[in-house]
């Protein structure tokens, strides 16, 4: 568990893409969800395998239960998504991020303080 930003840092407005399922022509169908107030941390990590070495543009993006406008719950939409055949998507300005796993992360009262979500 990374540690949660301060408030101020929660300036990053981002697009979340759900699939909900495929057109006549097999193409999937987005829903998007505007969510403002989150905070997006991009990074470049380096995978070793042992055919070949790749560089992979990985990000943390903390959506926070109080500063971040809608609420969603993450969870239900990344199944949501998934039964439909594709991940979910973040779209940032012309970066488009596939999120790839979400920790809802609970206070000392075990009340939701903020989700965050791992994104490629």
């Amino acid at each position: 568990m990374a540690k949660k930003p301060p408030s101020y840092l929660y300036g990053d407005n981002i697009t979340l893409r759900v699939c909900t399922g495929v057109d006549l022509f097999q193409n999937p169908v987005w829903r998007e969800y505007p969510v403002e107030h989150v905070n997006l941390q991009a990074s470049t990590g380096t995978v070793v395998t042992a055919a070949n070495t790749d560089a992979s543009r990985r990000s943390l993006m903390f959506v926070d239960s109080v500063y971040s406008a809608p609420q969603l719950d993450w969870f239900r939409l990344k199944r949501e998504s998934e039964n439909a055949g594709q991940r979910m998507q973040v779209i940032q300005g012309d970066e488009v991020y596939t999120v790839e796993a979400i920790d809802c992360i609970k206070d000392e009262y075990r009340r939701l303080d903020h989700w965050e979500v791992e994104l490629v």
